[in-house]
């Protein structure tokens, strides 16, 4: 047997599990310290439940497939843990599409997010495998409020030869185009520009 072919394919079989869903593959590594920003105001948790439309996320074969994309959050322990139903509509039938899973914070305790805070969502997200769950854990890198109506998130993970990075752009219902701009500018500043997002809420999407 090729050990060194096998250990390709397993790695590209790995990389193309990634991949679709949603996560960026790039030589290099990824930043030594990741923070979350708590300017121009830190998130309260108790402010993270609710209705948040995904404005935009990094581009995969998975969500490709998604349109107007919702992300439903309720508390299960404050500040520690809350559940997440991810909802939509297949872009080509229009039939509905749900995953779900859990939002694990880590890195801080309390009920105000620091700089050492993450998220770790862990999503049945049913791609390339069925009930496959996988866990990433996303840096909040733009804010608009301790209240927000935009949360930016980014993830990056180191693997084999490269890194594996994503990225989210949730609003919630009164977020302002101003406050929009802000948070697809942070999404920009790591290495997300608008065009390596898939932007998943057209015009004729529900209004949440």
């Amino acid at each position: 047997m090729d050990f060194r072919r096998y250990g390709i394919t397993t790695f590209l079989l790995f990389l193309m599990a990634f991949t679709c869903s949603g996560q960026k593959f790039s030589f290099g590594n990824c930043p030594t310290t990741l923070r979350s920003v708590i300017t121009p105001a830190a998130l309260t948790l108790a402010n993270l439940p609710g209705v948040w439309k995904e404005y935009a996320r990094s581009k995969g074969a998975q969500q490709h497939s998604w349109r107007c994309a919702t992300y439903t959050i309720t508390q299960i322990t404050a500040n520690i843990q809350y559940a997440v139903s991810v909802g939509g509509r297949k872009k080509l039938t229009n039939t509905a599409l749900r995953v779900g899973g859990t939002i694990d914070v880590g890195g801080s305790t309390g009920n105000t997010a620091t700089t050492a805070t993450f998220f770790t969502f862990n999503i049945n997200d049913n791609a390339i495998f069925a009930g496959n769950v996988r866990a990433f854990n996303y840096f909040i890198i733009g804010i608009d409020a301790a209240n927000p109506t935009v949360l930016a998130l980014y993830a990056c993970q180191n693997v084999g030869l490269g890194k594996l990075e994503s990225a989210i752009l949730l609003v919630k219902s009164g977020a302002t185009d101003a406050n929009i701009i802000n948070g697809l500018q942070a999404l920009a500043q790591n290495g997300f520009p608008s065009n390596s997002l898939y932007f998943q809420y057209p015009a004729d999407c529900l209004v949440i």
